[in-house]
C-alpha cells in the first residue's frame, strides 16, 4: 500500500514538472511570435537579438532599484489616489490607471501608505519625504524595481515593435542595439523614473499600423499618445495628410486624433478639476514659445511655431506621403522643438525611436547623436543636485545627498552656467543639422507648379 502511494506520488509529481514544462514552454513559443517571421527564422540573428534584449535587460535591472527623481513618487502618489478612490477624474489618465493596477497587487507587499503619501495636499512630493522618508524606507529598494516595471513591459514591446517597422534584418537589428542601450532612454525612465515608454509605445504602434495602412487605428493609438503627453498632437498634420485620401477622410482622422484630447478636458471642466498643468500643459506651451524674435509693438515671432508652419507646409508640397514621410517628418518636429524650445532632462527620451529608425538610414546620425549624448549631460546640470547624487540616494542617502553635484566642481575652475549655455547651444546646432538632412534628402519630391513662361 505505501509502495502504491509513493508511487502515485512520483506520478502526480512528474505530471505537475511535465505540465508546468509545458506550459511555460506555450508561454515562451508564444512570446516568440510576437517577433517578426523573417527573424525568427534565422537562428543567427535570433542568438544576436537575444543577446542584445539580455544586455538591455541587465543594464536596466542595474538601475531600476537603486535610482529615481521625486516626480516617480509624484506620479505614483496620483495613482495610489486612484486606487483608494480619493483621486479627481484629471488623475485618471491611462498611465496612472496602469500604475494603480500594478499599485493593487504590489500593497500586499510594500508598506505604500509610507511610500506614497504625506501630511500635506500637494500633487508633487515635497523634497523632505522624497530625500527624508522615502529612500530611508527599508523597502526602498524592492519598491523601486516594481514601480518601473510597468515601463520595462512597454519598453520591450517598443523594442520589437521597432522590428517590425524595419522589414530589412540589418536595419532592424541596428535599431534594436541601439534602443537596448541607448543611454538617454536608460536614464530617463530607469534613473529619472519617468513613464515615457508608454505615450512612446503608443506613438510607435501608431506608426505600425500606418504603415499596415489601418488609418484609424493608428489615429487612434496616437490620440492615445497624446493624452499621456501632449507632444504627439504635432505629428497630428502629419498623419492626417499622408493617411487621408480626401477631405472627408481627412476630417474623420481629425476628429478621432483629437477626440480622448478634447473628451478630457471637456470632463475636467464639468468636473470643476481642470488644471491648466495637467490636461492642457501650460508650462509645454510655454518652453515651446520661449524663443522668440520681438518686432515692436507687441508683435513677437515665435521661432517653433515659425519653424513648425514650414515644416507643415513643405510636408503639404511634399509628393511621397507615404509611411517613411511619417516617421521623418515627426522626427523633424521633434529635433525643432529640442533646438528652439526648453524642455526637461526626460523629453530628451521622446525622439529616440524616430533616431533608432533614422540611424538605419542616414549614417552620420549615429554620430551626431552620441555627440548629441555627450552634450546632454550638461543639460542636465541645469537642475543641480536634483540630476546629479539625489538620484542615487536609496543607495546611500546621506553620502549621495551632501556630495556636490559636477556642476559645482567645474565652476571652481569655468562658470559653470557660461560652459552649460555653450553645450546647450552647440546642442542645438546638431539638432538643426539633422533637421536640414531629413529636409534636403528629399528636395526632389517637392510638387512646385512652375508658370510658363
Amino acid at each position: 500500500m505505501i509502495c502504491c502511494s509513493l508511487k502515485l506520488g512520483k506520478i502526480v509529481i512528474d505530471i505537475s514538472k511535465n505540465t508546468k514544462f509545458e506550459f511555460l514552454k506555450a508561454v515562451l513559443t508564444k512570446t516568440v511570435r510576437i517577433i517578426p517571421q523573417a527573424y525568427r527564422d534565422d537562428p543567427t540573428v535570433m542568438r544576436t537579438l537575444y543577446k542584445w534584449l539580455l544586455i538591455g535587460l541587465l543594464i536596466r535591472f542595474i538601475f531600476m532599484p537603486i535610482a529615481l527623481h521625486a516626480d516617480l513618487i509624484s506620479t505614483y502618489h496620483r495613482s495610489y489616489m486612484i486606487l483608494n478612490g480619493n483621486a479627481i477624474p484629471a488623475y485618471y489618465t491611462l498611465v496612472q490607471i496602469i500604475q494603480a493596477s500594478f499599485l493593487a497587487l504590489y500593497q500586499f507587499i510594500l508598506p505604500l501608505d509610507q511610500l506614497l503619501m504625506w501630511p500635506t495636499n500637494e500633487m508633487s512630493v515635497p523634497e523632505s519625504h522624497w530625500l527624508n522618508v522615502f529612500v530611508e524606507n527599508d523597502s526602498v529598494y524592492r519598491a523601486l524595481f516594481l514601480f518601473k516595471i510597468p515601463y520595462l513591459f512597454f519598453d520591450m514591446a517598443s523594442a520589437i515593435i521597432l522590428l517590425h517597422l524595419l522589414d530589412e534584418k540589418k536595419r532592424g537589428m541596428l535599431a534594436l542595439k541601439f534602443w537596448m542601450i541607448n543611454p538617454i532612454g536608460i536614464f530617463a525612465v530607469y534613473i529619472f523614473g519617468r513613464y515615457e515608454t508608454i505615450p512612446i509605445f503608443f506613438v510607435l504602434l501608431s506608426l505600425y499600423f500606418a504603415k499596415k495602412n489601418r488609418i484609424y487605428i493608428s489615429m487612434f493609438l496616437l490620440s492615445i499618445a497624446i493624452i499621456e503627453r501632449v507632444y504627439p498632437i504635432f505629428f497630428l498634420p502629419i498623419y492626417i495628410l499622408a493617411l487621408g485620401k480626401d477631405i472627408k477622410e481627412k476630417a474623420k482622422l481629425s476628429f478621432v486624433g483629437l477626440f480622448l484630447f478634447i473628451f478630457e478636458i471637456l470632463i475636467s471642466k464639468i468636473s470643476g478639476s481642470l488644471n491648466g498643468k495637467t490636461i492642457v500643459e501650460t508650462n509645454f506651451i510655454d518652453y515651446i514659445l520661449g524663443m522668440k524674435f520681438d518686432l515692436g509693438f507687441n508683435q513677437v515671432i515665435s521661432i517653433f511655431v515659425f519653424g513648425y508652419g514650414f515644416i507643415i507646409l513643405y510636408y503639404i508640397y511634399f509628393q511621397n506621403k507615404n509611411f517613411d514621410s511619417i516617421w521623418k517628418f515627426s522626427l523633424a518636429i521633434l529635433l525643432l522643438f529640442y533646438a528652439t524650445s526648453l524642455f526637461h532632462p526626460q523629453y530628451f527620451a521622446w525622439f529616440t525611436p524616430f533616431i533608432a529608425i533614422a540611424i538605419t538610414k542616414y549614417k552620420e546620425f549615429l554620430k551626431l547623436h552620441i555627440f548629441q549624448i555627450f552634450c546632454f549631460v550638461f543639460i542636465t546640470f541645469y537642475w543641480g543636485k536634483a540630476l546629479a547624487g539625489w538620484l542615487f540616494a536609496p543607495i546611500d542617502p546621506q553620502f549621495f545627498i551632501n556630495i556636490p553635484s559636477p556642476a559645482e566642481y567645474i565652476d571652481q575652475f569655468y562658470p559653470i552656467l557660461r560652459l552649460m549655455n555653450m553645450f546647450r547651444s552647440i546642442l542645438s546646432g546638431t539638432l538643426i543639422f539633422m533637421l536640414l538632412i531629413l529636409l534636403t534628402q528629399n528636395n526632389d519630391e517637392l510638387k512646385i507648379e512652375k508658370r510658363e513662361n
